[in-house]
This record gives structure tokens, sequence and C-alpha cells, in this order.
């Protein structure tokens, strides 16, 4: 079979009982170059376990098959790190307001912490905050506190973190609980505890106490110490049935291993319970190594109003691992290949997995009865003696360690050069379990390094096999394709996703970048097909489609997707004069532009109607000066020339000489200034016409003086728009107009 252009493939080889497997179908597999040492009996005849002809039945026979504790687990990885692990991940932060500063501290003594707390932390060995340290210490030591969702595996620092934030939240002269901290198991909530005591070993009078199974306390007592770690069961019992703890005093709750306590049945009711009885102002805090569904869940469900830190978790890589497999008849047949590996390849240390504990106890013993130096690591030992194994073992004290699934992640030792798969990973439906080999394959080949993984394998176990390789092929990059580029709005489009063949299983995710590239990206729903229904004219834009497996990804080239609609119906606009009920009304002589707008794509065409004739193409429409055979009604067009579709608009044009009153206000104010200076021009010519009077006008009944004018005097100081008044104003500007006789007193005219 051919392995991967990136080297990630599983490479043939075969080893004794190569003659099982014809030229022909080796051809038809693809194998590359086979080394067919010469067939050799190994005179094993008496294998305790069949391995030919292996069922389902016999398979579920092996009850000694080793099941990963999650909790176990975590326990081992705290023993086995002595120092804190610089983890290379990027850590994301995500605040409940995104408007809030972020910060970071790169030393303790930026965080103004109690100096008895900085000595502990500096006791304990601690010379600057880790990665997650320095993001999550800022938002649980805030005031007011915040809550916290973190992920962070073992070895970063997470639990000196929330124990920083209890023993900084405590007050030593009270004597009651005031931090609560659940673990799922009594072994960890020890381990918690013991970072209480070693952190807080110079805070005077703040104690810690254990709710776990055995220890009891007086209910005539009470509880006086500040902080309580310990398992949900009992913690249950002590808040609501024995009333130990007032929960309502409680102002820092930490919930540690989450993902561990979900696995555990009944735990994640019973935190949630103790959760719902908590004041709201008490500080929550959640950690979790890992954050899939289930826990997210969890978490949303548990901690109100989050901030929450996630690590971008690096995918294991195969990339630095060239994979071999070596066809066998027998268990005799593998253990032989094995020596052979072992005995022509320089190894620096090796990793054996097994599927059962039978097997690699077998397995031991035939390596150490041929010299080898190796140890045995399985379920049946507790936490603290597979914790030596695995000292001894990073040691360079066996070169090999033999183990099942419970070591399959989470050791990392950097001369593990060759792992060796003895078994396939299995499941219980006898198929492969892909997660298991790509974390057994993964603890070499690791720090930069490369390593060789082996895979011992019976004829008949070749087809699964095969689906592993399959599986773990590399994704190509996708395609892809639309039912319909430019679809007309209101009909469905299907987009869909396709990879090369033999990739194994794919799972796809769909963005949708919105017009140009600029806006979202936007997810949308996962899958091969992305089906819309009803297509909008929101839904234009560019469209990727991201194809994922266990060991790559790639995004498809970009796509548009081009919605037809329109026109919708045109809004005509007059300017610059328009009447409150909608119509339009133009001044002779005066600039006047109609212009017509209307959403459609492709853009509109524009037809302009005068009275059923066309005048003009276009959307803006100019007529420079306006006359009365302008007036009438005006038809804007709009059409798609895509759908052959129109709509239109009608709207009326009136032509005046002079506008109506009624119209625009910023004319009136314009009119009544020149009013007030007609009527100023109109005084000042009768003060004129009275300093300049001849003699000889004065009537003879009043020689010399002038005759009282009959009547007041009458001035059109506000006088109400008429018919051509827009002009008068306009006039008043440059020479001032006549009076009308009627304005004034009569003259007499002399004799």
């Amino acid at each position: 079979m051919a392995s991967s252009s990136r080297g990630r493939g599983v490479a043939g080889k075969t080893w004794p009982g190569s003659h099982m497997v014809s030229s022909t179908a080796r051809r038809e597999l693809g194998f590359p170059s086979l080394c067919l040492p010469q067939k050799t009996s190994y005179g094993f005849t008496n294998a305790s376990l069949p391995l030919e002809g292996h069922s389902k039945s016999k398979m579920d026979n092996d009850s000694d098959e080793d099941v990963v504790d999650l909790a176990a687990n975590s326990l081992l990885n705290k023993l086995i790190r002595q120092s804190l692990v610089e983890s290379s991940h990027h850590v994301e932060v995500l605040q409940k307001d995104p408007r809030s500063p972020l910060y970071s501290v790169k030393t303790f003594e930026e965080l103004q912490l109690k100096q008895e707390l900085l000595r502990g932390i500096y006791a304990m060995g601690y010379n600057r905050p880790s990665k997650i340290q320095e993001m999550a210490l800022p938002m649980m030591l805030a005031c007011p506190r915040q809550n916290l969702i973190a992920q962070s595996q073992s070895g970063t620092g997470k639990t000196a973190a929330f124990v920083l934030a209890m023993l900084s939240s405590v007050s030593a002269d009270k004597k009651f609980p005031q931090c609560l901290c659940l673990s799922p198991t009594y072994e960890l909530a020890m381990q918690t505890g013991q970072v209480v005591e070693r952190m807080g070993q110079f805070c005077v009078n703040v104690n810690v106490m254990y709710a776990v199974r055995g220890n009891r306390v007086s209910r005539a007592l009470g509880i006086t110490q500040q902080i309580v770690i310990g398992t949900p069961g009992t913690l249950l019992d002590w808040c609501f049935k024995w009333k130990l703890i007032d929960l309502t005093k409680i102002c820092v709750f930490v919930l540690d291993e989450a993902d561990v306590m979900i696995d555990t049945q009944g735990f994640s009711d019973q935190s949630i319970r103790i959760q719902r009885a908590l004041q709201p102002g008490c500080q929550m805090l959640l950690f979790s190594a890992t954050f899939e569904d289930f826990v997210w869940q969890f978490a949303e469900r548990i901690i109100p109003e989050p901030n929450v830190i996630k690590l971008r978790t690096e995918e294991l890589t195969l990339d630095n691992i060239r994979q071999f497999y070596v066809l066998c008849r027998h268990r005799s047949d593998k253990y032989r290949a094995l020596c052979n590996i072992y005995g022509s390849i320089t190894i620096g240390q090796a990793i054996i997995f097994c599927q059962t504990r039978q097997i690699a106890k077998w397995l031991t013993v035939e390596m150490m009865e041929d010299g080898h130096q190796v140890s045995l690591l399985s379920g049946e030992l507790t936490v603290e003696q597979r914790a030596a194994i695995i000292q001894r073992f990073r040691d360079g004290k066996e070169k090999v360690l033999i183990t099942t699934n419970v070591c399959a992640r989470g050791i990392d030792v950097k001369q593990v050069t060759i792992v060796v798969n003895f078994d396939l990973p299995l499941n219980q439906d006898y198929e492969p379990n892909y997660e298991t080999y790509l974390h057994r394959i993964g603890r070499t080949g690791r720090f930069g390094k490369k390593g060789l993984a082996f895979n011992m394998i019976e004829v008949d176990k070749l087809p699964l096999l095969m689906k592993i390789q399959e599986h773990f092929m590399p994704v190509s990059k996708p395609h892809v394709r639309l039912s319909d580029p430019t679809p007309v709005e209101g009909t469905a489009v299907a987009m869909g996703c396709a990879v090369r063949d033999g990739t194994g299983p794919v799972s796809y995710s769909w963005q949708r970048r919105g017009p140009g590239g600029r806006a979202g990206p936007e997810d949308l729903a996962p899958g091969r097909q992305l089906n819309l229904t009803a297509v909008n004219r929101n839904q234009t834009g560019w469209y990727v489609c991201t194809a994922r497996n266990e060991v790559s990804n790639w995004t498809s080239d970009a796509v548009y997707l081009d919605v037809i609609f329109g026109p919708d119906e045109p809004v005509v606009s007059i300017e610059p004069f328009a009447t409150a009920d909608g119509g339009f009304i133009a001044v002779e002589r005066e600039e006047v532009t109609l212009a017509c707008q209307a959403a459609s794509n492709p853009p509109s065409h524009f037809v302009w109607l005068h009275d059923r004739a066309q005048v003009h193409t276009g959307p803006t429409y100019v007529i420079p000066r306006v006359a009365r055979a302008h007036a009438g009604s005006y038809t804007c067009l709009a059409l798609n020339p895509r759908l052959d579709t129109r709509t239109q608009t009608t709207v009326q044009l009136t032509v005046h000489l002079d506008p109506p009153s009624s119209l625009v206000p910023a004319v009136l104010g314009a009119a009544a200034a020149a009013t007030v200076l007609a009527s100023a021009a109109s005084l000042l010519l009768l003060l004129l016409l009275l300093a300049t009077r001849r003699p000889d006008v004065c009537p003879r009944e009043c020689p010399g003086r002038a005759a009282p004018l009959p009547g007041p005097l009458r001035l059109p100081l506000a006088p109400q728009p008429r018919a051509g008044w827009l002009e008068a104003a306009h006039a008043a500007h440059l020479t001032p107009r006549p009076l009308s006789p009627s304005g004034l007193g009569r003259l007499p005219v002399p004799s």
C-alpha cells in the first residue's frame, strides 16, 4: 500500500509469513518495496491466544482489557509532572464584556498580593506565572471578582491559579467555610489540598478541611476552616443533610476537572445542586482539560456570565512518524518480528502497546527471559505504582515499556523513538479505534524528533489496518460546486464540497464572507452540502468550505453567489420643491432634477416618460429651465436586464409662475426679509417727496405750508403674499419699488 505524499500513511513491510499474501495482491494493495526475509518456523505451537480467525466473541472473552480511567489519568499526570510544563498552545480569551480591557501579568508582584502569599508562591518554586496564569489570575483577582471557565492541561499551573484565588479571598478572622472546591475523586481532592497547604503555609490562621470519604465532623463543633475541598457526594451531605456548611457564605466556588466530573455518573447533577444554592455574588471558577460539546453544555449551565480561556490545541501530527506494518501468522510470529526490530535498529527507548493485560504480561515474561530490560504498566497497578514505573522509564533504567491503553496519552518521554502496536487498538464493535491509534503512535515523533511506528498484524486484520490508513490520509483541498452561481431570489441553491476519494471520515464547515470578502466571516451549518431553500439578496457573497479530518484541514477557494433580484418599486424625487401631499411643484425658469432609485441585481436600467412619451434614459433627468410645458405626469420605469422584468412609479409635476406661500419655509423667510426692505424703501421715498415739495403745490386755503393729509398714513409694512411676490422680493435687493398711490393720502393738484 502506498504511503502518503506527506509521509502520513502506513508504509508497507512484511516479516515472517509473507507467503500468505500473493504478489498480485500486493500490487493491488499498492505495497511499496517489501522486505521479504526467508520464511522460518519458530516452533511456537502452543499460543495461549490464537489470533487467526479471531472473532468478536473471542475478543469479548478477554475480560482483562484495560479501560481508561480519566480520573486516574489526571492524578497520574499530576504525580509525574515535577515542574510546570510550558505549553506552546495559543491561549484564546473570550471576555464576557468585549469592551473591557484585557490584562496579563509577567510577574506575581504585579498582582499586588499579600506578602505571605508571595512567600508561599516562591517557596513552591514558582518564579513567574505560567501562560495560563498570566491571563487567568488578573480575571480571578479582579475587583469585583469575575466568573471564569478555563481549559488547561495538567502541569500548566491551573491548580495553583485557583488556589491563589481562594487564599486571596478568605478572611482569617472568620471561622466558617468561605471557599469551596469540588474534585471528582478522593486522590485529586487530596492533591489540591496539598497545594493549598504549601501555598498558604505563611498565612496565619487559614486552614483547610477535606470533605472526603471517611472524614467525619461533629455537628456540635461544626467546621471552622475557611477552605473546604472535597468530592461532590460528601459535600452534598455536609451541605444539605448535616447542615455543616452554609452555602450562602461561600465567596469562591471552584469546580476542578469538569470533564472527569461529567464522566462520573451522578457527579454533574450533584455539582449543579450545590451551585444553585450559592449566592449570586459568589465567584465561580470551572476548569477542564478538554472542551468537548458535553463539557460546554455543563459549563454553561453551572457558570453564569463567564470569561472563557481556551487553548488552541496543537493537533497530533504524523509528519515526523514513519509507519510500517508487519504481516504475521500468529502471536509467536509477532514476537519474533519484534525481536528482529529490536536487534536491527538502534533504539533509544520503545513503548509496546497491547490490547489486554494478559498479552502484556505474556510479552513481558518473554522479553525478560530473552534478557531485555522491560517494565510493565497496566491498570492493575495503583496510581502511585504507575507513577514510579513511568519515572524509572524516564530515567532510562528500562529501555522498553510494555503497556495497555492506560498509557496511550499524556505521557511524554523525549527518548522514545519507536512505538510498536503489538495489537491494533479496537473498540467493542471490533472496529479500529482511530483516536487511540493516533495517541499511541503519538508517543514518538515528539519535540521535533523523528519517530518510527510498527504495527504487528495478522492477514485477517489487514482490512482493519487499511481503514486506519484511509482514516488518517491527509485531506485534499476541497472543491466547491454551486447548483446555480446566479440564482434568482426565492429559488433554491445547493452548494457541494468534494475532496479526493480515500481520505476517510471528513467533517465539513461553511463560511460566508459577504460581498467583496469584507463582511464576516459568518459561520453556517456544517455538512458536505449547504442547502439554501429560498435564497435572498442578503445571502449574496463569497462562500468557502473547510474540510478536516484527524490529521489535517484545508479550505477551498472562495466561490461567489450572485443572487439576481429586483427591480424593487422605484422611488422618485424631484428637487427643489415638494408638497405635503406627495406631489411636486416647480417654478418657471428654475432648474429641476428628477431622480429615480430602485434596488436590483444586476443594476436597473431607467427610462423616463412624460405623459407616456419617452424623454430620457438614466437614473437622473435634469430640466435646466422648467416651463409650463414641462408640467404633467412623469413615470420612471426600472428594468432588470437579466430577468426582463420592470417596475414603475408615476408622479405629478405642477409648474407655477411663482410658487404659493405653502411651499418651502426657507423661501418664505427670504420673502419676508424682502418685504421689510420694500416697506423701508417706500417710507424713504415718501419722506423724500415731502422734503422736496415746491411752494405752488400748496393749496390757496393755506399758503406757505402743506395742507393736512386726509386720514391716517398707511404703509404696507407686512403685505400678504400675492401673485408676483417672489419677483418683488428679488427686485427689492436691487432698486426700490414705487409705492402705489392707494397707500398714501390723495395729494391736491395745483391749479
